[in-house]
């Protein structure tokens, strides 16, 4: 749970201190984006000294108006949290997507980001130097986070399907009739290109 802003999903790397295992669920920016403005309200005079001020979480009956309503008393809000977002220091995770699509952790417990070009102003490193504060805060008996374990349907090259002795005897004999017809056809341009020509 993210003790700065309201919510389960989304978290304010510095003030959280995130799990180092939780940042191969962290996810693109703009996700994080659209959510936190289909989620919350932004309104520059809410305060609460718990979560980010001048954010607070929309009222279910009106989350279908989210695009529509969100500009009236929090233009200020609405932007500070956007360039947080995308400069890596607020981030969602994706609980539901495989881990390491846009961040994942190697054998040398190193976070690698895929794409640095989805964040803004260096985004990417804020959330690597993150990452480097999370893990030296915390005790490994190998001496570093166990690395991302991606799914084995991903790592598996394709292998065709064997087919059976009759399956292959009837492809064989297709294709003997194939290039036979393609021989006469070919020997029946000649002779006809022959006589044309005489």
């Amino acid at each position: 749970m993210s003790f700065s802003l309201p919510g389960f999903n989304v978290f304010y790397l510095s003030r959280d201190n995130l799990e180092p295992e939780k940042y191969e669920l962290i996810t693109r920016p703009s996700v994080t984006w659209d959510y936190i403005r289909q989620e919350y309200e932004f309104d520059d005079r809410y305060r609460d000294h718990y979560h980010v001020e001048g954010l607070r979480p929309r009222p279910s009956c009106s989350r279908s108006y989210a695009y529509q309503n969100n500009h009236a008393n929090g233009f200020n809000t609405e932007k500070r949290l956007r360039y947080l977002v995308f400069r890596g220091e607020v981030v969602m995770l994706n609980r539901y997507g495989s881990p390491g699509e846009l961040f994942y952790i190697d054998e040398e417990g190193q976070l690698i980001c895929r794409n640095y070009h989805v964040f803004e102003m260096n985004g990417a490193e804020q959330i690597l130097r993150e990452y480097r504060n999370s893990v030296g805060c915390r005790y490994y008996r190998s001496g570093k986070p166990r690395p991302t374990s991606f799914a084995l349907s991903s790592q598996v090259a394709y292998q065709p399907p064997l087919l059976s002795r009759h399956t292959r005897h009837l492809t064989a004999r297709l294709q003997d009739v194939y290039w036979r017809l393609a021989v006469s056809t070919m020997v029946t341009l000649k002779v006809s290109g022959k006589q044309l020509s005489s």
